[in-house]
């Protein structure tokens, strides 16, 4: 399946919209999309992302730069529509639970009271790939090892939905593809009187239209 992938410079926050509310297991879910000429799902490509945990299929990325921007931004603009949601789906009669005692899980988290350094949390799902540098696809038998900490990576994301429940409201982030672009290099025992540089090449990027596992 064809699907448009985005960097994240590219993006006007303008264009990202919200689609009425379904109730879905028990939950309302609220479809988010990026208008262009058509209504598209809003799937995103990080860089230079540092992974530094996995476990249990949940992934946590610490974010710099444009990626903390980018999402920084994606949690206040959402937090800035949800009176307006929240009202439509009162007024459809799908939502009835008091707003007080909800609360909002942002995307934008610290871990172990740092207050410095930003989080996201994202849950893998079966149907997510893993690639290391050379294209080629990492078994799930080996995520324990391959994902372990501080390798860097690329990630394409979709921004798929608001979900709310009960007790809280979040942003479902759905986990398509994950590359794997440095992983924890050995020490090396150089000697200093040759040549003793570590090179790697760089890889310029650019995105259209791209193919998407789902």
């Amino acid at each position: 399946m064809s699907t448009k992938i985005y960097h994240i410079d590219k993006i006007n926050t303008d264009n990202i919209d919200f689609l009425k509310g379904n109730a879905i297991s028990g939950n309302i879910i609220v479809p988010i999309y990026y208008k262009t000429k058509t209504k598209n799902p809003l799937i995103i490509q990080l860089f230079d992302v540092k992974i530094r945990n996995y476990t249990s299929n949940k992934l946590i990325i610490q974010l710099e730069n444009d990626n903390l921007d980018f999402l920084s931004t994606l949690d206040t603009l959402i937090q800035s529509r949800l009176k307006k949601i929240i009202i439509q789906l009162k007024t459809s009669r799908m939502f009835n639970t008091n707003t007080k005692n909800i609360s909002y899980d942002a995307i934008i988290k610290t871990l172990d009271n740092n207050d410095e350094d930003k989080f996201a949390m994202l849950q893998m799902t079966d149907s997510c790939k893993v690639y290391n540098d050379d294209k080629k696809l990492i078994e799930k038998d080996e995520y324990e090892t391959v994902l372990s900490s501080d390798v860097s990576a690329k990630l394409i994301i979709e921004v798929n939905s608001i979900v709310f429940d009960k007790e809280e409201i979040s942003v479902n982030l759905k986990l398509h593809q994950i590359k794997i672009t440095e992983a924890n290099a050995p020490m090396l025992e150089l000697n200093l009187n040759t040549y003793a540089f570590s090179d790697s090449e760089t890889e310029s990027e650019s995105l259209s239209d791209s193919e998407a596992a789902c």
